[in-house]
């Protein structure tokens, strides 16, 4: 029986699985340069769905002779390099999964496959060798993007004055200066979080959204609002029907975040802030989980240049009982009441 069909499919989809690799790997390549999170992982499944395509290529040149291991082959390129790229492979992946299927169906005796090993270990390799790759990648971790002290505003005028004086490029911030009796030392901890319409004054590193520079800026973190129970699940439910209650004994909580960006050197370089950003802490020390995802009205998500100014709010399911929720952002807490 001719394969022409089958090695068509196949090479047509080898070639294309073998380009899009290439540029998957090369856009990790280019994303390392810029020391971007996830830079490694990206160059890692590109390789990985390198070697599949290399795979389902043998298999289409296979095929003619030897149409159930050829087939085999092009159905555990499309499934290994799918889980290495997902969408982008999805050309390749028609294009190996339509091969394969011919290739083991046409002709009959394809259920002869059940009793070859090799084609346990083909599929079983296609579902391995990505998850393995990815796990590696990740697990050499990523840079912390942001080293941020805490310079919570002050109620001293004598206090602002000293810290503009100093005018050196090359002066950093310097927490020895101080004194064990400074209220603002404490301000912003799970002892003492910032009250509601109090402004936490943080000072970083940050990393442009776009073009992955690092740069030094400011920024005022104030919580405005609290919105919980009844009154929250309304807005919520009107925003987005199919968003789910609070289990029994839980409530919704919405707060308000607003965050003024300055001290940015240049005027093209942006932060972004959203509400992934924050999470809620009980009143006896106990991470929410966030098991619960809703579309709420105005969610913070907002891209800050210099001297710009965002505003939205977080959300989480906490308990009835407790009356002080903490809303926590990095090391910092913020009261909710």
């Amino acid at each position: 029986m001719s394969r022409k069909t089958e090695f068509v499919l196949g090479l047509i989809g080898g070639i294309t699985g073998i380009l899009t690799a290439i540029i998957v790997m090369s856009v990790g390549g280019a994303a390392s340069l810029f020391e971007a999170e996830g830079a490694g992982s990206v160059t890692t499944t590109g390789f990985i769905a390198l070697l599949f395509s290399i795979l389902g290529l043998v298999g289409a040149c296979i095929v003619k002779k030897h149409h159930l291991l050829g087939g085999t082959f092009m159905l555990s390129a499309a499934l290994g390099g799918t889980i290495s790229i997902s969408l982008f492979y999805i050309v390749p992946l028609v294009l190996f999964a339509i091969a394969g299927l011919m290739a083991v169906i046409r002709g009959g005796r394809f259920t002869s496959l059940l009793k070859k090993w090799w084609f346990y270990l083909l599929i079983a390799a296609a579902i391995i060798i990505p998850v393995i790759g990815y796990v590696a990648s990740d697990s050499d971790g990523t840079k912390a993007d942001e080293d941020v002290s805490s310079t919570s505003d002050t109620s001293s005028d004598a206090t602002d004055d000293s810290a503009s004086d100093d005018t050196s490029d090359d002066d950093t911030y310097d927490d020895s200066s101080s004194t064990d009796d400074s209220a603002d030392s404490d301000e912003g901890t799970r002892a003492n979080p910032m009250p509601l319409n109090s402004p936490l004054s943080l000072t970083g590193t940050m990393t442009d959204t776009d073009t992955f520079d690092s740069f030094e800026a400011s920024m005022d973190i104030t919580l405005t609002e609290t919105i919980r129970g009844d009154k929250a699940w309304e807005l919520i439910k009107a925003e987005n029907q199919f968003n789910e209650a609070a289990p029994e004994g839980k409530e919704y909580i919405l707060n308000k975040i607003k965050v003024k960006a300055y001290d940015i050197a240049s005027s093209e370089n942006k932060f972004n802030m959203s509400e992934s950003d924050f999470e809620y802490i009980s009143g006896t020390g106990t991470t929410y989980s966030s098991d619960i995802s809703a579309v709420i009205p105005n969610e913070l998500d907002s891209t800050l240049y210099n001297d710009a100014t965002g505003e939205g709010y977080i959300y989480g399911v906490v308990d009835k009982s407790d009356n002080a929720p903490l809303v926590k952002f990095l090391q910092f807490y913020f009261k909710t009441n």
